[in-house]
């Protein structure tokens, strides 16, 4: 992705973030949130920037754990700009709290419940994404990716 465009999906990230929470847009709190994740000349800073405001966004409004698997997670949804950048959003959605929980959750609906089943193709994109990225953050997902139904009951046996 260009850096002009990459700046341009940064700022709407965080102004939706900033709206989405209720807060009044002060385009000038922009540059200096930016400047805390590093230096602005940088696209690498753009990027995390990019990632980290995107993560809190689907947190903040994702409809159903399902979905952060079947839409917001999903290496086939969005522009390919976006899709360039969905490891790092990844990443940053698993740096919370409780975004493994909700992960897993999402997937014990879809490979559990056979409502589900025309979602289990975004799922396995999904995992395929997951296992071609390595080892990503906390609890990690790689041991999942071979076998889908290690979620299943796995949050209850934490």
């Amino acid at each position: 992705m260009r850096m002009q465009n990459l700046k341009a999906k940064t700022y709407t990230a965080w102004e939706c973030l900033s709206t989405f929470n209720g807060a009044l847009v002060q385009t000038e709190n922009f540059k200096p949130e930016v400047r805390r994740i590093g230096d602005m000349r940088y696209k690498a800073t753009w990027e995390r920037a990019y990632a980290q405001f995107t993560a809190k966004n689907i947190m903040d409004c994702f409809e159903g754990c399902y979905s952060l698997i079947t839409f917001h997670l999903n290496p086939s949804a969005g522009t390919p700009g976006e899709q360039e950048l969905l490891g790092l959003v990844l990443d940053e959605f698993l740096a919370t709290e409780e975004g493994l929980d909700l992960i897993r959750e999402g997937l014990e609906q879809i490979f559990g419940d056979s409502y589900y089943a025309d979602e289990k193709e975004s799922a396995h994109e999904f995992l395929a994404m997951v296992a071609e990225r390595g080892a990503v953050g906390a609890g990690s997902l790689d041991r999942f990716t071979n076998d889908p139904r290690g979620f299943i009951g796995s949050s209850a046996n934490r």
